[in-house]
């Protein structure tokens, strides 16, 4: 009986072992293939294809009349597969929803309330907020390539995101409010046409409602 309970104790022992080694192996393999804040973004986020082909000509001269005398806020692109007219790298939404939100956004179900409402009124989805985790970047850059929702995901800084609730009507939400599902309607703003390239966003026309 001594015996068995000295081998119970050496197969506890090394299975303790066996198991902290493990996780050991598994935890480092994941913060290696975490991406820092400011890092470059992962291939299966830059190789998406967008939807929608690029501007018609026409079209392209006509909104480059608009900008001229449009707003602009600092407010820029995460990654380049949000690029929907390659000629100038702009993403254009046309009569976006847009949501503000003061915080970094680090789970796609905090965006659940807003991109239903963007759909139920048939209208892309602009948000600006202080930074995006790689996974909410992945899933809205997959919905836009697939045309489930056209979406523009931009970073701004505090101020950058005061003035743009100023040019599209809408109220700056906590990040708590989205952690909670907490969206009423009148939080959110829109535009006539939004255009961003790698550093700057043109807001034309804002509308209220």
């Amino acid at each position: 009986m001594q015996w068995w309970g000295v081998w119970a104790l050496l197969i506890v022992g090394v299975t303790i072992v066996a198991y902290g080694w493990l996780s050991d192996r598994v935890r480092a393999k994941r913060e290696a293939a975490a991406i820092p804040d400011g890092g470059p973004q992962p291939a299966y986020i830059t190789e998406v294809t967008p939807a929608e082909a690029d501007l018609d000509p026409k079209r392209r001269a006509e909104i480059e009349g608009l900008l001229a005398d449009a707003p602009q806020i600092d407010a820029c692109l995460p990654d380049p597969s949000f690029v929907t007219d390659r000629p100038n790298a702009w993403a254009v939404l046309d009569r976006p929803v847009v949501l503000a939100c003061s915080g970094r956004i680090e789970l796609i179900r905090d965006l659940l309330p807003v991109v239903s409402k963007a759909n139920a009124a048939q209208r892309p989805l602009v948000v600006l907020a202080a930074g995006f985790s790689t996974e909410v970047l992945r899933d809205l850059a997959a919905n836009a390539a697939t045309g489930t929702l056209r979406n523009l995901p931009l970073t701004v800084s505090e101020a950058e995101l005061a003035k743009a609730a100023e040019l599209t009507g809408s109220q700056v939400v906590p990040i708590a409010d989205l952690h909670a599902g907490y969206l009423p309607d009148d939080t959110l703003g829109t535009a006539t046409l939004w255009v961003s390239d790698a550093a700057t966003s043109w807001v034309v026309a804002g509308e209220q409602g």
